[in-house]
């Protein structure tokens, strides 16, 4: 999508999330192949539909899922926790004096 192509996908997990049925791309029953094959001759068979639907799947990517947006949105959702767990501010974290085997090769911490 962030390529300007429309998309061909399955309605599972997170993916109904980003693509708009009809406007950015197809989505499709899962394990429905006639579907999906159907999904894709329409991108394939309509290049003026190919390159609307692309140009809103990127609007679309660029609107929804962009690097500051995200952040803000993280953030918001560590706020929220933070104010229901009743803190008042966030809680000041211990310097760390070695980093874990599993992380790193034993490297000291200055």
């Amino acid at each position: 999508m962030a390529t300007g192509l429309p998309v061909a996908a399955t309605r599972h997990g997170g993916i109904p999330e980003a693509i708009d049925h009809g406007r950015t791309g197809w989505l499709v029953p899962e394990e429905d192949h006639a579907a999906l094959a159907n999904a894709m001759q329409q991108i394939a068979c309509f290049p003026d539909v190919l390159r609307e639907m692309g140009l809103r799947a990127r609007d679309a990517v660029t609107d929804r899922f962009e690097q500051d947006g995200q952040i803000d949105q993280l953030e918001s959702f560590y706020e929220e926790a933070i104010a229901m767990n009743g803190a008042a501010e966030p809680a000041k974290s211990k310097p760390v004096k070695q980093l874990a085997p599993q992380f790193a090769e034993r490297v000291p911490v200055k």
